[in-house]
């Protein structure tokens, strides 16, 4: 199935990858909260919460095409 072969790369940008990465602790020591992520990504905290929210809403939409395929 098409939905399920993609990997995270496939649908997510390198900077999206590690937002998620560092907010959630993956593969990661610990989450960060975002003013660590803005501080680390070299980006403003507006920035990150944007992205956050943007990021979440494009997983939230895979997820339900997931569930219709199935």
């Amino acid at each position: 199935d098409r939905l399920r072969s993609r990997g995270l790369g496939d649908v997510y940008k390198r900077q999206e990858q590690e937002i998620i990465k560092l907010l959630y602790g993956i593969n990661e020591v610990r989450e960060l909260s975002i003013d660590e992520v803005a501080d680390k990504l070299n980006m403003s905290r507006e920035r990150v919460r944007q992205l956050k929210f943007a990021i979440l809403d494009k997983l939230k939409k895979e997820m339900e095409e997931l569930r219709i395929a199935i």
